[in-house]
This record gives structure tokens, sequence and C-alpha cells, in this order.
């Protein structure tokens, strides 16, 4: 739902690994027409079978047989894809998208090290996880003018290194402010999310 509000209005929006339909249910739900592409067969029948429209299929594939699309929804998927796969999926979107739409892409976060113990090499189609700086990099690179990153705080882990509380003439205030930016390494947001604007 957070990204809901990105998508508000748009006419046609892909959603790219739609998986079992969650985000295209959230925008049928809304109001807003969107269709998914997904390699996974059983998925896609799936998500018709729940009135949803999908298709089965590579995602860059598909996007660049379209016309034009004015929002893309790419969720849990680029850590799936090689380099070149990826600098492809960035292109052929900002080719299809209309003025004004967007695409946001939605994968694992390197920067926390959570990911490597609690969730990324759970799965063994993951070929490696993208750095926020390398995700926004292409993107620009593609052509789009603005691009955010957003780390999703839904994403981050119940955990926090507790500030030392000492009364002391010692240097407590620079130990705790050293251990934040350990605990944001260590417990960060699992997830972060480019968003892109043509």
């Amino acid at each position: 739902e957070y990204y809901l509000e990105y998508f508000r209005g748009k006419k046609h929006v892909l959603d790219i690994g739609c998986g079992r339909g969650e985000f295209l249910s959230l925008m049928k739900d809304n109001g807003i027409n969107a269709e998914g592409v997904d390699i996974y067969e059983p998925y896609t029948e799936y998500c018709n079978m729940n009135g949803l429209k999908a298709s089965c299929g590579d995602g860059a594939d598909y996007l660049a047989k379209m016309k034009t699309v004015d929002g893309i929804f790419v969720g849990q998927v680029v850590e799936h894809l090689k380099t070149g796969e990826i600098i492809r999926l960035c292109e052929t979107a900002y080719e299809k998208l209309e003025k004004g739409g967007c695409i946001i892409i939605e994968t694992p976060n390197p920067t926390s090290l959570s990911i490597y113990t609690n969730a990324f090499y759970i799965d063994p189609s993951h070929v490696k996880p993208v750095h926020p700086l390398t995700m926004q990099y292409l993107l620009e690179k593609a052509g789009f003018s603005r691009v955010e990153i957003v780390y999703t705080s839904n994403s981050r882990p119940p955990i926090n290194i507790p500030e030392l509380k000492i009364n002391s003439d010692g240097n407590t205030e620079e130990f705790n402010k050293a251990m934040k930016q350990v605990s944001q390494m260590l417990f960060g947001s699992q997830d972060y999310s480019a968003i892109a604007y043509k």
C-alpha cells in the first residue's frame, strides 16, 4: 500500500514479476488498470483465476512489445537478474513509459547486513543484491531525470542496539553515535525502492 500514491490516476500499469497478484489486487481495489507478467506460469494462472490480468513471460520482453505504459512496478525481481538484464529492463522501461510516468523497483538492501543472514540466500534463484547507488546509476544512465531511493520502514528488523547510559565525563556520546551507525548497518531496512520518473 505504501506505493499506491505513486500510481493513483494512472491508466495502464505493468507489474513485472507479479507473483500471486498482491500488487495487482491492490491496483484493482483502487480502480487502477493494471496487468502483470511473471515467468512462473502457475502464478499467472492463479492471478487469472482470481480475476486479475496476467501473462506468462519475461518482463523486459513483454514490456518491449507494449505500446506504452504510465506506471511500472518491479517488486523483488532485479536480484534475480544479471547486470545486462537489469540494464535492458531500465532502458526498455524508459522507452515505454509515458512522460510523467514512474517505475518503482523494490529489492533487498545490501547496505543492511541482516539481509544476508535473514533472507537473501534462502532463495537459491537470487543472483546477487543490487546496491542502491548502482540501481540509481543504471536508471539515470537509461535516461530517467529524477531517481529517489527510499528505505522501506516496514522491512526493518525489530532490533536496535540500545544506547549506553553512563554518568561520566568519558566518550559515551561518541560511543552511542558510532553504535547508531553500526545498528543501521546491521539492522537497517532489508529492502529499498528506487523510484524513477520520466
